[in-house]
């Protein structure tokens, strides 16, 4: 497919290996992609990259922790993994963690070392009346430098293939606490 993302154009692939019902996944992603020229017109910068990696995904048998190791390299040429570990509640919210080590030392990175974050996906299911894929997605990096930075895809395979996951059937509204009843005017 064809990227235009963050200032940058190119072209990349990804392949994912998931089998039905299965706790793990095995996918890789490789792109070549060339920086945009700040003008914003079709010409180019003189910076172009390799970029991919491989990643192993797994979902622990944790009360819903779930997984991801990639190794490879990110959009500054430099080397590393990304570990992220999250939490999937039973309505598939999300809450997680993210921290990715690359060959760049932690003085030439600057303040933080290494690049890390949080993030946290609500589904609509959770407001609307009726059945949605889409959800809300936020993520926060307390500091943002060139070392760790990863292409990021409109669409990623692992995320749109949920529904192989085991626990699709699972996921569901919260039900209400005891002694929780509607107000009289909403009945």
């Amino acid at each position: 497919g064809f990227l235009r993302l963050l200032g940058l154009r190119g072209v990349g692939g990804e392949v994912l290996y998931r089998q039905p019902g299965s706790k793990w996944a095995v996918g890789l992603d490789a792109n070549h992609v060339r920086q945009r020229s700040f003008e914003q017109d079709f010409s180019f910068r003189d910076y172009k990259i390799n970029t991919g990696h491989l990643t192993g995904y797994w979902m622990t048998p944790f009360e819903g922790i779930h997984t991801s190791l990639s190794v490879g390299q990110y959009l500054a040429g430099d080397k590393g993994m990304t570990l992220m570990v999250s939490k999937v509640f039973d309505n598939a919210s999300t809450m997680g963690f993210y921290a990715t080590k690359t060959n760049v030392s932690a003085k030439q990175f600057g303040e933080g070392s290494f690049d890390k974050g949080i993030f946290w996906s609500l589904p609509f299911d959770a407001f609307l009346t009726r059945s949605s894929k889409g959800s809300a997605k936020f993520i926060w990096t307390p500091l943002t430098r060139d070392g760790g930075a990863k292409l990021r895809r409109p669409l990623e395979l692992y995320e749109e293939t949920q529904w192989l996951s085991p626990n699709a059937t699972r996921y569901q509204p919260a039900q209400p606490g005891r002694g929780m009843s509607a107000p009289d005017d909403l009945l």
